[in-house]
């Protein structure tokens, strides 16, 4: 009997290292600063760069903060532009194809694709708009007008519009 019970203690102990392991693994991914599932989407990105422009504007809706982070414009001048969504508690879920983007000539970019990663704070989000960006563009908007919740970012772009970096 004493053999049969330390079996049991053995293989306890056993599960419970794994579902250490395991929560560790979790934490780690759903750090604010982890890219984990979003760095090669953010890589490929970043390789077909000819302008990037480090933004970090942040705006509040409700419980939720909205940073945009960078804006990128490849080669064909079609515009990605980097989110990340910090969310405390967790809530309603985020429509972000929602976001208007134009330039200040009044030209309006349609969105062409979006890519996220959930965490357990929030997400980061790339958006695709189509281009081209025109070379004439000092700066870009972004608007968000969805159930009674506006946010708006101005983001100058200056010479860097028309211009590589």
């Amino acid at each position: 009997m004493v053999k049969g019970v330390s079996i049991i203690k053995t293989l306890r102990r056993g599960i419970i290292i794994i579902c250490g392991i395991m929560t560790l693994i979790w934490v780690f991914q759903n750090l604010p600063t982890n890219n984990y599932g979003f760095g090669i989407t953010q890589k490929n990105i970043n390789n077909i760069a000819v302008i990037q422009i480090n933004v970090n504007q942040k705006e509040k809706i409700d419980n939720r903060t909205i940073i945009v982070r960078k804006i990128t414009v490849d080669k064909d001048r079609d515009i990605h532009i980097q989110f990340r969504s910090i969310l405390f508690p967790p809530g309603w879920s985020f429509g972000w194809n929602t976001f208007r983007l134009y330039d200040d000539k009044g030209r309006e970019y349609k969105p062409g694709g979006s890519y996220a990663s959930g965490k357990m704070w929030g997400e980061d989000t790339v958006i695709s708009y189509e281009g081209p960006l025109k070379q004439d563009a000092k700066e870009l908007i972004l608007e968000y007008d969805q159930y009674n919740r506006h946010m708006k970012f101005v983001i100058p772009i200056g010479k860097e519009g028309g211009q590589s970096e």
